[in-house]
């Protein structure tokens, strides 16, 4: 008996789904359930011709597989956003141990645009598996932007639920819906990392570099510069 009410269950649901799919469809009815930028830069034109998408982490550079190998071997690892990415400050790291008779090797593992979530997922998934003696860590420049979609730790779905978000218009609207609720409890929209997840990600990231056995540096920007920096954001 409770056998056959069970599947009963599971057929009237499916029903109901088939039925609320084809309305869906036929009403033209889309969304983008996972954006694939949460902010102003990288534009998608740049993502296609700079980077590459990655299911995870959102977009890589197209030298991103080969970094990893090389930094297989790295004695230190170079994480962060454009600051790092886009600055001669790993040369300059590497080139003051070497005028102190310390000559190490280093990789820059840093990607423009990204904020302390997708570092996270970069130290999970990719510097897991690495043995460096130092990770620098540098994220926050773009954190604090307004996701233009779901925060970003809501973006790093696996490779079911991205298919099921392109194929299947009931996950689409229910994607628009629960969107629509978070609206409505933050006027302004969420930020790509609030800030009670921005230290939970640093002290993750701390965690996961320290049971490597490697030592982890955080850096940040000047006071005056980041102080200045947020002081737009509060007005805008």
């Amino acid at each position: 008996m409770v056998a056959a009410w069970t599947i009963a269950t599971v057929l009237g649901v499916v029903a109901a789904l088939a039925v609320s799919e084809t309305v869906l469809r036929a009403g033209h009815f889309r969304f983008r359930a996972i954006p694939e930028v949460q902010f102003g830069w990288p534009e998608p034109s740049v993502i296609q011709h700079d980077f590459e998408s990655d299911p995870e982490l959102l977009w890589v550079p197209r030298d991103y597989r080969a970094r990893l190998s090389r930094a297989a071997t790295a004695e230190i690892l170079f994480l962060g956003d454009s600051c790092v990415a886009f600055s001669t400050y790993p040369a300059i790291v590497l080139g003051r141990l070497a005028t102190q008779g310390h000559t190490w090797s280093g990789e820059v593992l840093a990607v423009a645009g990204w904020s302390s979530e997708q570092g996270r997922s970069q130290m999970q998934r990719d510097v897991s598996r690495l043995h460096p003696r130092v990770v620098t860590v540098e994220f926050g420049w773009n954190d604090h932007w307004d996701a233009l979609g779901p925060p970003d730790a809501e973006t790093h779905s696996g490779w079911l639920v991205r298919w099921a978000a392109d194929h299947f218009r009931v996950y689409q609207a229910y994607r628009k819906a629960v969107l629509g609720v978070q609206r409505m409890r933050e006027p302004d929209g969420p930020r790509r990392v609030g800030l009670d997840r921005y230290p939970d990600n640093l002290r993750a990231i701390v965690d996961m570099g320290t049971r490597l056995g490697a030592r982890v540096v955080l850096v940040t920007a000047p006071v005056d510069r980041l102080l200045k920096s947020l002081s737009r954001c509060s007005k805008s």
